[in-house]
């Protein structure tokens, strides 16, 4: 860093900390790596021609905010509304009568003239957008592959045209998702955070339908799940499902309406749609009778392809697989995932319907714990084969599989659990939590930067079992110890110990 880039004192945030500052400008190394923006003191103003400085009087100091103020133009309070032509206005008629919208060929709003001011210093310039890529790509997307990678860099990011405002907020959210707090005191609800929920809210208040605005919505819920920000997750992923239902990837008819599409990009549209069933199931996860954002997909719904093969772009596979075909380890793992989410919300039906015939209940449940376990050992099977450390859908079905025992919970129903010499009959929620135990032990060989928080509820519940069955005080303590390690990347950890610390006082 060239000695002339410095400030001469700390930035405010690091003086007011007490941290060691970098001073490096635009931003220090401390407020860079949190994703804070950085300030530092007002200098001595220099008089043109002079060596020296004058101190500027308060009075000063106030006409010249004064002035700074007066000068705001609308488009700098709110840019995307003045930068509107009267053609990027949302046409009311869409809503209200869409046949007309049809037949007099109407648009709707797809870009931004400019990137807004506020949201620019945390997009960075080229060479950090494609740091923040590479890492989202090798961290972030094997557990949430809802962005093509090839489209990104070769159409998103092409130096030759210029960037555009809803794959900035996208780049923004992504890099939302690769940080890696470094301080016990860390605060999820960053200025980057605040200013990407800015932009997101203003893109749907003005009616911008692009696909890249939808992912960054889907990445923005999943980082506030991530941190416990509720009940921001909860309102992002329902307006996440009103945007996609907007766009009309919510119907598998609308997605080959553009023919100009080729698979790759229909893909993706479905696999965003994927995500957003997913994660509204799992920020519901604590309160299975609330009301989802999104309704049950139907059984002829087509699953993602297999991970690798979107990945490659190549040829579009001849078998699109459905939501009723069985798992197997053809299949990629958003796929499982997709059908484990599906589950899920089987298994909030089941347990917030208690009013239906009773033998009709018994069957359902034991049908519905069948096919949770079958695809979890699918999933057990894919670990142990591919080396994985664990997949988002085990952790998913064994945490299904919790809320579907816990009105029954007794000793007496056994499940078969994989350990190395074999298969074992021990209890269903003992066999869960024993697996979370084992998920837990693994820990030393991943990399927490790359691990989701979709583990996190698992861990809770399990420990939870134990506490309540007076049982396994050193397998409790391993499950808490595994959940303090994850709160090092996603602070939702963090609040199921807290929780875990309350309940305490109860079995006391």
């Amino acid at each position: 860093m060239a000695e002339s880039s410095l400030q001469p004192q700390a930035c405010i945030l690091c003086n007011r900390r007490k941290k060691k500052c970098s001073r490096t400008f635009p931003r220090c190394e401390y407020c860079e790596r949190n994703g804070w923006s950085c300030e530092y003191p007002t200098i001595r103003r220099q008089h043109a021609g002079e060596g020296s400085g004058t101190t500027i009087s308060p009075q000063s100091q106030l006409e010249d905010r004064r002035s700074e103020l007066e000068s705001l133009s609308i488009s700098d309070i709110s840019p995307f509304r003045s930068q509107q032509s009267q053609e990027d206005i949302f046409p009311p008629a869409f809503f209200l009568d869409v046949d007309l919208f049809k037949q007099c060929q109407l648009t709707l709003p797809r870009d931004f003239a400019a990137i807004p001011a506020y949201i620019q210093p945390f997009v960075g310039d080229l060479t950090s957008i494609r740091d923040t890529a590479a890492k989202y790509f090798e961290k972030i997307q094997p557990w949430m592959p809802i962005v093509a990678k090839k489209r990104f860099f070769r159409y998103l990011l092409n130096p030759l045209s210029r960037l555009r405002a809803d794959t900035a907020l996208l780049i923004v959210a992504m890099r939302l998702m690769t940080i890696f707090p470094v301080d016990s005191d860390f605060d999820p609800k960053l200025p980057m955070y605040l200013a990407a929920k800015r932009m997101y809210a203003e893109a749907e208040a003005l009616g911008i339908l692009t696909l890249s605005f939808l992912q960054a919505g889907v990445l923005i819920s999943i980082y506030e799940y991530g941190h416990a920000m509720y009940p921001a997750t909860f309102f992002t992923i329902a307006a996440c499902a009103r945007y996609a239902a907007l766009l009309g990837i919510d119907k598998e008819r609308s997605l080959f309406e553009d023919p100009s599409l080729t698979w790759v990009e229909v893909e993706e549209k479905r696999r965003v749609w994927w995500a957003i069933l997913i994660m509204d199931r799992c920020v519901n996860i604590g309160c299975p009778s609330r009301t989802l954002a999104t309704n049950e997909p139907s059984l002829n719904s087509p699953l993602p392809v297999d991970d690798a093969v979107w990945e490659e772009a190549g040829d579009m596979p001849e078998n699109i697989l459905t939501l009723s075909t069985a798992a197997s380890l053809e299949m990629g793992q958003l796929a499982r995932f997709a059908q484990a989410a599906h589950l899920v919300g089987q298994v909030y039906r089941h347990v917030s319907d208690p009013a239906r015939d009773w033998s009709f209940q018994d069957e359902e449940r034991e049908q519905l714990q069948r096919t949770l376990l079958a695809l979890a050992n699918v999933s057990l099977v894919e670990e142990q084969t591919r080396r994985l450390s664990f997949c988002n859908q085990t952790s998913t079905c064994y945490s299904a599989l919790l809320i579907l025992q816990e009105p029954y919970l007794t000793d007496n129903d056994p499940m078969p659990i994989l350990s190395g010499d074999g298969f074992h009959l021990i209890s269903k929620p003992q066999a869960i939590a024993h697996n979370a135990f084992k998920i837990v032990e693994n820990f030393a060989s991943l990399s927490l930067e790359a691990i989701s928080p979709f583990i996190t509820h698992l861990l809770y519940k399990s420990v939870v079992f134990f506490a309540e069955s007076h049982s396994s005080p050193e397998i409790q303590e391993t499950l808490k110890a595994g959940l303090a390690t994850l709160d090092t990347k996603w602070r939702a950890a963090g609040a199921y110990l807290d929780m875990l610390q309350a309940r305490q006082t109860w079995y006391e």
